[in-house]
């Protein structure tokens, strides 16, 4: 026998099946209608679409290339200046760019950064939208989320990042040792470009190439050098540009104390990695823990998995200890990413 409530449960899942049908007809139509149009017009839906794309493109490239020109002239009239926290945010990023290999592909730290916070963005809500069915969750956390795509991204360029400070230090001793107040910086690269590590060589034959091939200034070759071999360059550029202005007598010595620094540089720094290495394996430790203690009580009983993905407390307290990891793990990067 069918009901009063039955029958109207029947009209409404038939009335919802309606407006859905209406729904997805309309967006038909309009499909249609556009795909009608571009036919009669002989244009391609994607060629269009790809010129769209092309266009934001440049847009954006033409913005990033603006922000880069603007962050160099603000270093160069000191507007900005090395212990500002944007100047050691950038030259992590060109670190990072460099270790990556993709500096030569001509990528700078805004462009990584615009790529990866699109990247993020998108997978942020998609990753939100799946888990707890709320978007809210990815536009909320997004900007922590960067912050992690970019510490793995770190993480996983730490090796190679080891092997080019070690590179540069060593590049900067032999430079040092063959300087002569005659013959100048560039009279020292050229000199000894078949002893520089092979990380670092190709760096020193575009310095090179530029002042005889692109006629850059000794002080715009240098300024692009320390961009090429990253932060940990920036003292040594410095005393060159200083050496290559004045060129008195007896300022080649000078560079006798960086050989000397770069020692006790290469010194602390295996020390004091050693020590991380040991602190930071202790808090992913306790972390991975934590996160596995989590996962078995989420597996194991329906009534802690219902509370974590389908209420809100307990969703805001899933993200929340999720982003907290993430915390860390971006925290702990900072700490290693930080040049003795």
């Amino acid at each position: 026998m069918i009901t009063r409530d039955s029958a109207y449960g029947v009209y409404e899942n038939v009335a919802h099946n309606i407006s859905t049908a209406v729904v997805v007809s309309t967006c038909l139509l309009i499909i249609l209608a556009f795909v009608f149009c571009f036919n009669a017009l002989n244009r391609s839906i994607l060629d269009d679409l790809l010129r769209i794309f092309s266009f934001l493109g440049k847009l954006a490239g033409r913005a990033i290339n603006n922000r880069e020109i603007h962050y160099h002239r603000s270093l160069e009239i000191g507007k900005l200046h090395s212990r500002m926290k944007r100047v050691h945010l950038y030259r992590l990023l060109n670190d990072l760019v460099i270790d990556l290999g993709l500096r030569r592909k001509g990528a700078t730290p805004y462009s990584f950064v615009f790529m990866a916070a699109a990247g993020t963005l998108v997978v942020s809500i998609v990753a939100s939208k799946i888990i707890f069915n709320n978007i809210t969750f990815g536009l909320a956390f997004s900007p922590l989320t960067l912050s992690f795509v970019i510490a793995s991204f770190y993480t996983r360029a730490n090796v190679k990042h080891d092997l080019r400070i070690e590179a540069v230090l060593e590049s900067e001793n032999i430079i040092s040792n063959s300087l002569s107040a005659k013959g100048g910086i560039k009279s020292a690269v050229k000199k000894n470009l078949e002893v520089f590590p092979e990380i670092v060589k190709e760096d020193f034959l575009d310095f090179v190439d530029n002042i005889d091939n692109k006629n850059y200034s000794i002080q715009e070759a240098l300024k692009e050098l320390s961009l090429a071999l990253g932060g940990v360059s920036e003292e040594f550029i410095d005393k060159c540009l200083v050496f290559e202005e004045k060129e008195t007598k007896g300022m080649a010595d000078m560079f006798q104390d960086i050989v000397k620094t770069n020692t006790e540089k290469m010194i602390l720094r295996a020390e004091a990695k050693r020590q991380f290495e040991n602190v930071r394996m202790q808090i992913v430790i306790i972390n991975f823990a934590v996160i596995l203690f989590l996962i078995f009580f989420m597996v194991s009983s329906s009534n802690v998995r219902q509370f974590f993905l389908h209420t809100a407390w307990g969703q805001w307290c899933l993200a929340f200890d999720i982003f907290v990891s993430m915390g860390i793990f971006v925290y702990l990067t900072y700490l290693r990413a930080r040049e003795i």
